[in-house]
């Protein structure tokens, strides 16, 4: 099994590319977006460049913007809220036995205590590791205490 610090993922939410990063170390949980933008500079040297006759395309620079950010070591039921193009979402993460996160799309109209599931799970290697993990748990316990009855 391979221990690695960060695990992260990245997902398509409404036209827009969110990347999830969760450092085990530290306990920080983070949701990124990508914002492409053109590089004004690159553009002005071109300009002024007495050698160059040919317009070349624009190179994109890509810029990361938080979205949300929240240390959840300590908290085992955690809930993040952000804005994405006008919309907002809530953010949820489970991790006292079972990992569970995943991203909710609030309506705030007619009842705000109505939501729906845009990502079901924004980590599934994770949450996979951890029903694996309880999974040899269980098997392991039940396997002493059936030998622990059979053997009394």
């Amino acid at each position: 099994m391979n221990i690695t610090r960060f695990d992260t993922q990245s997902h398509q939410l409404n036209a827009s590319v969110i990347n999830v990063s969760y450092d085990r170390w530290t306990g920080r949980f983070t949701l990124t977006t990508d914002l492409i933008q053109t590089n004004a500079n690159h553009r002005d040297e071109m300009c002024n460049s007495p050698t160059s006759t040919k317009s070349r395309p624009l190179a994109p620079v890509n810029i990361k913007r938080v979205l949300s950010t929240k240390n959840i070591f300590f908290n085992p039921f955690s809930h993040m809220a952000f804005r994405l193009n006008g919309i907002d979402y809530l953010v949820s993460v489970s991790w006292f036995m079972i990992w569970r996160s995943s991203v909710f799309q609030t309506n705030s109209l007619a009842d705000a205590n109505q939501s729906t599931v845009s990502i079901s799970e924004l980590l599934p290697r994770r949450h996979r590791r951890s029903i694996i993990l309880c999974s040899y748990v269980a098997v392991i316990t039940s396997i002493k205490l059936g030998l622990m009855l059979f053997l009394a």
